[in-house]
């Protein structure tokens, strides 16, 4: 099963969530910290073109590119 990240507060010891859950009886659940920074509620539009240069080369695992204005073209070949 997926996370199903849920905001509530903590009150009398009780989890009162922020939306109701639909889910049965007997239903095993873990309760975990709630960063908001985490689940944004909106869509803060594109990243800006510097961060996604930025997190292209990290997911490709080629930080050294960071600087290189061909950046471009050298990620396309292969390391050797």
């Amino acid at each position: 099963m997926e996370p199903l990240p849920v905001k509530g507060i903590l009150k009398n010891g009780q989890i009162v969530l922020e939306t109701p859950l639909d889910l049965p009886d007997g239903t095993l659940v873990t309760v975990l910290e709630y960063d908001e920074d985490d689940y944004p509620r909106e869509w803060k539009g594109p990243l800006p073109p510097e961060e996604i240069k930025q997190l292209m080369l990290a997911l490709a695992r080629r930080p050294d590119l960071a600087d290189d204005p061909d950046w471009q073209e050298k990620i396309r070949r292969p390391r050797g």
